[in-house]
């Protein structure tokens, strides 16, 4: 195996890892959005749940804390704009 093929097989292992991670954040944000509107509305109603507003507290920190490998799934693009050494940064163009 030379070192293109090796190089190929690193960045599709990156790439499904990124994959996953991204479908980890969209699950795990509906279910945060889920819990969210249910504790909003059981506040309108009188109702109030502090079990389920910490729930919703513990959710967010868990889903941070596994995505901290990937902060472009956080942040966004500012990853590209504070880094320049970031290939996204280096093939735009100018503004």
């Amino acid at each position: 195996m030379n070192g293109l093929e090796k190089e190929t097989i690193e960045v599709q292992k990156a790439l499904s890892e990124l994959e996953a991670a991204e479908e980890r954040a969209f699950s795990g944000s509906r279910a945060i959005i889920r819990k969210t509107k249910t504790a909003i509305h059981m506040i309108h109603v009188g109702r109030r749940d502090p079990e389920l507003i910490d729930s919703i507290s513990g959710d967010l920190a868990a889903l941070t804390e596994s995505l901290m490998a990937h902060p472009q799934l956080i942040f966004g693009d500012m990853c590209s704009r504070r880094w320049p050494s970031s290939p996204r940064r280096r093939f735009t163009t100018a503004r």
